[in-house]
């Protein structure tokens, strides 16, 4: 699925919305507690192909940006009982293999998904230090297949946020997320 135009209920500017998810690697994630100098909510599941033709290239790319300040919270909203390798044991078996360094939060009752209005996975909500929404879109731009990318979105985004330089002039409409549809209960 091509997304081809963003939420219309969580336009740029927005304020990040309120979740506490139990994560099947750090414990429970409150966004109240987060800290950082930028928020990146990555929705995100075990099954789906552009999520694992890009999450070792997500995982390498946030890893390095962790130093700067960047704070990184991947949530699975997918219904486990029509999808059950998305159940959260499973989780943990992917957050493991994967080797994330973030954590990883089911979403059971697809709440928080409804409040970012997310659409697809992976798509990616970037939050400036104020906690305001600054993008929302892509990860690469060869999801299925990163090794094949062409372009890093979120390192595009992160370099010139963490380095103090504007991005308001980056063609982000073309940033669009790519995969598969959220799978609502």
């Amino acid at each position: 699925m091509k997304r081809e135009k963003h939420s219309d209920l969580l336009p740029l500017g927005s304020l990040m919305p309120e979740f506490s998810l139990p994560s099947c690697n750090f414990g429970t994630i409150n966004s109240g507690d987060l800290e950082g100098k930028g928020f990146l909510i990555l929705f995100m599941c075990n099954h789906c192909p552009y999520v694992v033709g890009s999450i070792r290239t997500v995982n390498s790319t946030v890893k390095k940006w962790m130093s700067h300040g960047l704070t990184v919270v991947g949530i699975n909203s997918n219904d486990p009982v029509k999808y059950p390798q998305d159940s959260f044991e499973n989780m943990k078996e992917f957050a493991k293999e994967i080797e994330l360094c973030f954590p990883y939060c089911f979403d059971e009752t697809q709440e928080v998904a409804r409040k970012f209005d997310a659409q697809c996975t992976p798509e990616a909500y970037f939050f400036n230090d104020k906690r305001v929404l600054i993008y929302h879109g892509g990860v690469v731009d060869n999801p299925l297949d990163a090794t094949r990318a062409t372009m890093n979105y979120l390192e595009l985004i992160f370099e010139r946020y963490f380095n103090g330089k504007a991005f308001d002039d980056l063609p982000v409409g073309s940033f669009n997320a790519e995969g598969c549809s959220i799978k609502w209960k």
